[in-house]
């Protein structure tokens, strides 16, 4: 059972089997990782494209002595060698047999900056945008914007020659790289880079690899110029096969540079583990015209003529990109760009030096775009947010399709060809009658200044047809790319997507001469093969197709929609990384600490997908603790549901996958203890003080850590002697009628904070409301998270009966319907526990509770939000706030359920008060997440997410003059910051709510 990995045939031969004292042998020699457990197998076995190859083992090297170990161990098995870097790409060039090197975890430093000579020298594992945002301050930056910014490395670029949206000013990866120190598949290392004809006469008369392809090289270029500029196109963006045209184009006499050859040689042929690349002054203004159409191709039409204007870039979004754009909450709201419902979009983007140089630009692109009546629609982005949503859409474009519910996906395998701008339009005519043909549609979005086009046609790899129409497609486009002396990759690559069609677009000469390069280079065959040259067909290793026949798993929370089971959530992730950021938003927490593949949304969807081929793997006590340690560490924050553009819902995942291991081995106590923290907190509260007492001493912190789990060292909330309940219903209440409103009385709220509860009370009075207090239940949001959904379904009822006469029909009235009362809102504080209402709470429901289910969603709404509505509308009624000015400094801290969800409000509503400085933290997660910070065997992870973004922030903000006040929007956060943060931060964590009721005036 332990190596029973269901998976397709493959046309390599097997490696021969590693066994584990040779393993030993290898990490007892590298100071990095050696990973050959099943699971991390499989999480390795894919990247960002269609593909799937099983690898026999991962290496995470620390060190270049690390590459040298492995590559000798490689020798000595006959083991293949995959270098990767984030694992984003699209051909299939990061996943093979033998062994993977995972170069992002730790090959990752930026070495040396050199501002002067306009240069840098970087490690494999460097993602570009952490590169670019240490050449900021200096006005530098590396030319090359690939889509995947903040997680491509620069290893993937250079392995791919990467281009990225502005190649028409500053062309490919190639024209950047000065020279790489490489490590040959020889186990020689060495510079290459420029070098001149005499230094390249004395080397290729060595007999090492180096050595041998040098003077290969110089035979090629004697003898096979002409057959080299025959058969590559003359267009800037073409990737495929090896650059040999890059030689057969110098100058005699004049140097040249090895690294030209290794650049786009996808690992085929060497590995590098230093790079010095070249870098250039970064234009410190830039706007984006937009351009509105309602065809691809008179959008394309316009795209030759606007290159007149000497544009940056043009990007092409079509009509099916948007609209999945529109459908995704958190990407919706970055298209308030757009000025026109046009179907499809031109975005031309101007950089200059100076204000005046851009404002030049920007009217000399419309006046010619009007002129030339190319289209009379058009908006102009100058501000940097909003250039920045344009980007995010645009880049977004592959996983943003995948979000596409069903089967059928805009999937990746003729997506990169390129022709000259000029044929463009003609060319996308017969390509889109290419797509018709074949019964299907297509997305349509392309780097249009150069040529390069993203052509994605829905297809349903699972069914044997489709493939078959797959490959059938992509042999006519091959067809149809000689026909416009264009490319299959114009950035993309070969990988297992394109390899197989390199002799039928270079000819079997040009081809040869591949074969011989790699021949040359790699003579046991051991660097990535199947790339470039002697490529399986492009139908096989495929991730879905024939073979792929999971077991359907029907999820306990049902798909309201009835387009995504629990099988379509799980495939919805493509692989593209998004998960593997770590300079903005929240997504995914544990992986930004540890960078372990294995941490990141990517890696838990990899590791359920092998579950659905296999689901006895949750027996196996081997198997079954592997996939455990990978999915326990998933803290539910929710931030994958928004910033995933393919919306991968791992929280909810998480806690299918809990509810049906609990049904295979029970359910542990501690689960049950935190499950049931109505009942915790009840008992608590009816004992404190002595309750509060005897959990701080610590011989029963640690018999609690020894018996239950819950960490020792972390402290837990304490309980108020009198609930919020209690209090609210002693107090008196306000004269006169008022509209009412319902405050859900949380668990959190009514037994460890009721100061919250009352300042919501206090400021929700001061606008003229009557609060209503319905008796306290708890939502089942502990259970949810902790994969109880039978008792969570139990909580959900409950709730739903209590509130039901507050959720009557008659009061959901639409608009215009005066003879009905209005809804009541139902107004929540806790973010986590009101969101399931409208996340959760209706996939809970069975038919008997589906409408009520449906009206709590309608009818219930953050504080937050509730408030800005309520003065929103007193502005418009021109009545003042009823908020005194304070001179208070904020730090905020905003709940992650809340950014997931969209309604991250907590800062507008701050900043409405006159005189407060809110600082945000603009951090990602606490780390706390619910019970997770107190779990024993993860509070260090919990402790070390918020120590990564969150308590920098805060020392950050208080450095520069101390805070007054720390905010917060939920109870994990209040805790875990007022757990850690520094003893010099002498300001206690409180919810906002509560500043602002320290300001409200009561009439």
């Amino acid at each position: 059972m332990k190596n029973s990995i269901p998976f397709n045939a493959t046309v390599h031969a097997a490696s021969p089997p590693v066994v584990a004292h040779q393993l030993k042998t290898l990490q007892k020699h590298i100071a990095g990782e050696v990973l050959s457990d099943s699971t991390s197998r499989w999480m390795y076995s894919t990247d960002a494209s269609i593909y799937q190859h099983l690898p026999d083992l991962i290496v995470v090297p620390r060190t270049a002595e690390d590459l040298k170990v492995t590559l000798d161990f490689a020798h000595e098995h006959h083991l293949p060698i995959t270098p990767r870097g984030g694992g984003t790409s699209l051909g299939g060039q990061a996943i093979g047999p033998g062994i993977q090197l995972d170069f992002s975890k730790y090959l990752n430093r930026i070495v040396e900056v050199d501002l002067q000579a306009g240069w840098v020298r970087v490690q494999p594992g460097v993602v570009l945008e952490h590169l670019n945002q240490q050449l900021a301050p200096h006005d530098f930056w590396f030319g090359p914007d690939v889509a995947p910014t903040n997680r491509a490395t620069l290893g993937g670029m250079i392995g791919n020659n990467s281009a990225g949206a502005r190649s028409i000013l500053y062309g490919k990866t190639l024209d950047h790289v000065l020279a790489l120190e490489t490590l040959w598949s020889d186990g020689r290392v060495s510079w290459a880079g420029e070098l001149s004809p005499e230094d390249w006469d004395t080397r290729s008369q060595q007999s090492h690899c180096e050595g041998r392809l040098l003077k290969l090289l110089t035979h090629i270029e004697q003898h096979h110029t002409a057959d080299i500029q025959a058969a590559f196109p003359k267009i800037l963006r073409r990737v495929s096969g090896y650059n040999l045209d890059a030689f057969v184009a110098t100058p005699p006499g004049q140097p040249l540079n090895l690294a030209h050859l290794l650049v786009g040689s996808e690992g085929t042929l060497a590995v590098w583990q230093e790079a010095q690349l070249k870098i250039v002054p970064k234009p410190t203004h830039s706007a984006l015209l937009v351009l509105y159409f309602d065809t691809v191709s008179d959008a394309l039409e316009a795209n030759h003529a606007m290159l007149e204007t000497h544009p940056s870039a043009a990007e092409l979004i079509d009509d099916m990109l948007l609209a999945l754009t529109r459908e995704n909450a958190a990407f919706a709201r970055k298209l308030h760009f757009m000025a026109y419902a046009a179907p499809v979009i031109l975005v031309v983007q101007y950089l200059a030096d100076s204000a005046s140089e851009l404002t030049h630009k920007v009217q000399k692109g419309i006046r010619f775009a009007q002129q030339q009546g190319l289209s009379q629609r058009y908006s102009v982005a100058t501000d940097p947010r909003t250039q920045s949503d344009i980007w995010a859409i645009r880049k977004a474009g592959m996983p943003l399709l995948y979000s596409m519910p069903g089967d059928h996906k805009p999937i990746t395998f003729i997506e990169d060809t390129a022709v000259a701008p000029e044929r463009l339009r003609a060319f996308i005519e017969d390509f889109d009658a290419l797509i018709q043909a074949h019964d299907t549609r297509a997305a349509y979005y392309a780097h249009a200044s150069v040529g390069c086009l993203h052509i994605r046609p829905l297809i349903d790899l699972k069914q044997v047809s489709e493939v078959k129409k797959m490959r059938s497609l992509a042999e006519g486009v091959v067809h149809l790319v000689r026909q416009y002396h264009g490319a299959m990759s114009g950035e993309h690559g070969d990988g297992l997507a394109r390899s197989e069609f390199n002799e039928a677009l270079f000819g079997p000469t040009v081809y040869g001469l591949f074969k011989a390069v790699k021949a040359a280079a790699d003579p046991q065959q051991l660097m990535n093969p199947g790339k470039i040259t002697d490529a399986p067909p492009m139908d096989q290793n495929l991730r879905y197709g024939a073979f792929y026949q999971p077991q359907h798993l029907k999820g306990f929370l049902q798909d309201v929609t009835g387009k995504q089971s629990v099988n379509h959530l799980i495939e919805q992730c493509n692989g593209c990384g998004a998960c593997r950021k770590s300079d903005v938003g929240t997504m995914c927490p544990p992986f930004r600490v540890t960078g372990q593949e294995a941490d990141s949304t990517r890696g838990r969807a990899n590791t359920l997908r092998r579950l659905l081929l296999a689901p006895e793997l949750l027996r196996d006590p081997t198997t079954q603790g592997e996939i455990k340690a990978v999915m326990e560490t998933c803290i539910g924050c929710k931030a994958c549901k928004a910033e995933c553009p393919s919306q991968v819902d791992m929280a909810r995942l998480k806690s299918e996958y809990l509810h049906r291991q609990h049904q295979l081995t029970g359910i542990p106590l501690r689960s049950q203890l935190f499950g049931h923290l109505k009942w915790l907190n009840h008992l608590g509260a009816l004992t404190a003080p002595l309750s509060n007492g005897l959990l701080r001493l610590k011989p029963v912190r640690r018999l609690l850590e020894r018996t239950v789990g819950i960490a020792a060292s972390v402290p837990l909330p304490t309980f108020a002697r009198v609930p919020f309940d209690f209090r609210f219903h002693q107090r008196p209440s306000p004269n006169g009628e008022r509209p009412p409103v319902i405050l859900f009385n949380d668990c959190y709220m009514n037994y460890n904070h009721p100061e919250v509860g009352e300042a919501a009370v206090k400021v929700i009075e001061a606008l003229g409301y009557q609060v209503i207090v319905p008796e306290q239940v708890c939502c089942g949001r502990p259970q949810l998270s902790l994969g109880l959904l039978a008792q969570a379904k139990k909580s959900a009822e409950n709730l739903w009966t209590q509130l039901e006469p507050y959720l009557h029909p008659n009061r959901t009235a639409r608009a215009g319907e005066d003879d009905l009362e209005p809804p009541i809102p139902v107004i929540g504080i806790e973010p986590s526990c009101v969101i399931s209402f409208a996340d959760e709470y209706p996939g809970l429901s069975s038919p008997s509770y589906q409408d009520i289910s449906q009206r709590l969603a309608r009818q219930s709404i953050l504080l937050q939000d509730w408030l800005l509505s309520v003065l929103a509308e007193r502005q418009q009624q021109g009545l003042p706030l009823p908020f005194r000015a304070a001179s208070w400094r904020v730090f905020f801290h905003e709940h992650c359920h809340q950014k997931a969800w969209g309604n991250d409000q907590g800062m507008a509503l701050l900043q409405q008060i006159p005189g407060l400085e809110v600082l945000p933290s603009r951090a990602g997660c606490c780390g706390m997440a619910g019970s997770f910070g107190y779990e024993a065997e993860h509070a260090p992870l919990s402790q070390a997410i918020a120590q990564k973004e969150l308590l920098p922030a805060l020392s950050q903000a208080h450095g520069q003059k101390p805070v007054d006040k720390i905010g917060v929007s939920g109870m994990s956060c209040r805790h875990q910051i007022q757990n850690q943060k520094p003893t010099d931060i002498e300001p206690k964590v409180q919810h906002w709510i509560e500043i602002l009721a320290e300001l409200v005036e009561v009439a």
